[in-house]
């Protein structure tokens, strides 16, 4: 995955700070959003004045005060359209170091699937009033994800995975003003979103301007909590089941599941009554293995979100994807299995394969330097050997990870006891094996 990051800053009422906070940035050469949330005359001019010299800032400006939540959301989906794929969030009043934005986005860079959240280390200029609320926010915080160890919600010196995030604010109504920043992390967390943590130093500046409202902005993160809190009673076990799931299994280390038995029937079905009877007794097949692996559905829904969400031009993915397209998904990688098993028993040549950019592998195939070819589990790759045989008569070498698909893999000794031929059986998967 490309990490390609922005930078979001909400501000309302602060035209003493924004200057300085944009200059301590401009040495990440990252573009800038600047959501101005309605701020008075003199803000504007200081961020027009900002963005005719800086040529990586542009400020959106809402017609209103919609409060932090509001500010950072529209921010969000801004970017998000714009193509990127993180937003760093910092605000605009001076408190987050902007020396620790290189760490922020190296972090994010390492696991571009987590939210990363600022740790924040406070020195004596921290209210100490605003230091018991975040106390008694973070074991509410803790109480809702049923996780102790997790991190302070209420710091805004965040990165954002975008499309997992602006999936969540079309699906969610999330809170828009100082209680945005605690809410839209633990449904994140509910939702299975990995959270990094990097520790960074916090500072009140002397006589700076807050616009945390004690009494009304208290209320409402007392109102979210209670929200929080009656929703998580009946969303228990998930919650439990998506954060083990976080560190549970790769897909190769997930037990196959069938027997020997059921793979020989369909594949007795394929050959003796065709292509279009062994679709029809996948169907059945499909559904009983959908109903019955909650995590596999879980995998499927949360990759087709991803795809639509990345915009994916394919057909089936117009629409938000449910339980409709997941169950295809599963279909495919039945009919998948079968390619392989055709591509070995000869019903599959070149003439019913689309090849992309043919003349560059063709090229490649007769240059005699060899090649490594990279699959992205679009397409089949199994085919890649019928293209080798068929098209170049070049022998292909291939790693084969067997453990999570024995049982198949035996079926497909019994069709050709040569098929092991060329094949490198490895027990890792990486860049380092091939």
């Amino acid at each position: 995955m490309t990490m390609t990051p922005c930078i979001i800053i909400p501000i309302y009422n602060h035209p003493e700070t924004i200057g300085s906070t944009v200059a301590s940035l401009s040495a990440t050469g990252l573009p800038c959003i600047i959501i101005d949330d309605g701020s008075d005359e003199q803000t504007q001019q200081v961020l027009e004045e900002l963005v005719a010299s800086q040529p990586l800032v542009c400020v959106e400006r809402l017609p209103y005060n919609q409060g932090k939540g509001g500010a950072v959301m529209r921010g969000l989906k801004l970017a998000y359209e714009r193509g990127f794929s993180h937003a760093l969030q910092i605000d605009a009043d001076g408190q987050h170091s902007a020396d620790d934005v290189p760490r922020m986005l190296e972090l994010a860079e390492s696991q571009p699937l987590a939210l990363v959240c600022g740790q924040p280390i406070y020195d004596e200029s921290v209210p100490k009033g605003r230091l018991i609320a975040r106390y008694l926010t973070h074991f509410w915080v803790c109480v809702e994800t049923l996780d102790w160890s997790a991190p302070d919600s209420m710091c805004g010196f965040r990165v954002y995975p975008l499309a997992s995030t602006v999936q969540l604010i079309e699906q969610q109504t999330l809170g828009k003003r100082m209680d945005f920043d605690i809410e839209v992390m633990v449904r994140l967390i509910w939702e299975g979103v990995p959270i990094a943590c990097l520790p960074t130093r916090v500072v009140y500046p002397e006589n700076g301007m807050s616009h945390f409202n004690y009494l009304a902005d208290n209320w409402l993160i007392t109102k979210m909590h209670t929200r929080l809190f009656f929703s998580m009673l009946g969303k228990a076990a998930m919650i439990v089941r998506r954060r083990n799931g976080r560190h549970e299994h790769h897909w190769s280390e997930m037990k196959e599941r069938g027997g020997i038995w059921g793979i020989s029937f369909l594949l007795w079905v394929y050959k003796v009554l065709g292509r279009k009877s062994f679709d029809i007794c996948l169907i059945p097949v499909t559904a009983y293995f959908y109903m019955t692996n909650s995590q596999r559905r879980e995998a499927s829904l949360q990759f087709l979100s991803r795809a639509y969400l990345q915009g994916s031009k394919h057909s089936s993915l117009k629409e938000k994807p449910g339980v409709r397209a997941s169950f295809k998904h599963f279909l495919n990688f039945g009919q998948s299995a079968l390619d392989r098993v055709a591509s070995i028993l000869g019903d599959i040549s070149r003439d019913n394969i689309t090849f992309e950019n043919r003349q560059a592998f063709l090229d490649l195939a007769n240059s005699g330097t060899g090649g490594v070819i990279v699959g992205s589990h679009l397409g089949n790759i199994e085919l890649c050997r019928v293209l080798a045989e068929d098209t170049v008569q070049k022998k292909m070498n291939v790693l084969v990870f067997t453990e999570h698909a024995v049982k198949f893999n035996q079926v497909l000794k019994s069709i050709d006891d040569q098929i092991e031929n060329n094949i490198i059986h490895v027990d890792h998967i990486g860049p380092d094996t091939a």
